[in-house]
């Protein structure tokens, strides 16, 4: 059983460790209760909690190299060597990787559940003040009454309580939000709030005949 003093819970944690040898089955059998979605591991970048000044800055230095030679390239006399076709490619492929380096450099890329999208700086700073109090309260010997005591628990039921609001608040707030977008008959800002909250998307397939590949589909209906 862990008493961890960044556990706010009222229920203590247990940690076990098994070792047992299995004979006789494959890897399939023995990893089938562990089988993840292959969604479960695709990362996304989180702009909602990035840096954006960091981003800015960092774009800036990498892309006005590449507009000087954007620049330059305006004033020039297109030579034999290279048309102007392909100079614009190298251009352009060159904004494309300023622009994918600074994002990985700068914005923190997770999986799409990784946040709580209701969490606030509040909330933050209300935690960080009940782990405070419950290590003092920890290290005390966990007395059952006194300012100690008081003080943890006032900063733990504090922390709880905001969470439940915050919680509260932001599902009344994305329920109204889908719901004006449906008043209005705005299918595509509806599935845009959707998706940005829950981050589900289920993908349609297409099938004629049974057939799901959409080059058979097309060489069968220009057949008939």
């Amino acid at each position: 059983m862990l008493d961890l003093d960044i556990n706010l819970s009222d229920h203590l944690p247990i940690f076990c460790v098994f070792s047992c040898r299995i004979t006789g089955c494959g890897d399939d059998v023995v990893n089938s209760s562990i089988i993840k979605s292959p969604s479960d591991d695709v990362r996304y970048f989180r702009w909602d909690h990035a840096p954006l000044g960091q981003y800015y800055e960092q774009t800036r230095v990498l892309l006005e190299p590449i507009f000087a030679k954007l620049d330059a390239f305006d004033h020039s006399v297109i030579g034999s060597e290279m048309s102007a076709s392909d100079k614009l490619e190298i251009i352009y492929n060159s904004v494309v990787t300023a622009l994918t380096t600074s994002a990985n450099l700068c914005i923190p890329k997770t999986r799409r559940n990784f946040y709580k999208f209701w969490w606030s700086q509040e909330l933050s700073e209300l935690k960080a003040a009940a782990v405070t109090s419950s290590r003092a309260w920890q290290q005390d010997g966990k007395p059952k009454h006194g300012p100690i005591f008081q003080k943890y628990y006032s900063d733990k039921l504090a922390y709880k309580k905001r969470i439940r609001e915050d919680k509260q608040q932001e599902t009344m707030s994305f329920t109204k939000d889908l719901h004006d977008a449906l008043l209005r008959k705005n299918g595509k800002e509806f599935w845009k709030c959707w998706n940005a909250k829950t981050g589900i998307k289920n993908k349609c397939i297409r099938q004629v005949d049974g057939i799901a590949d959409s080059g058979t589909i097309a060489h069968n209906f220009a057949e008939h």
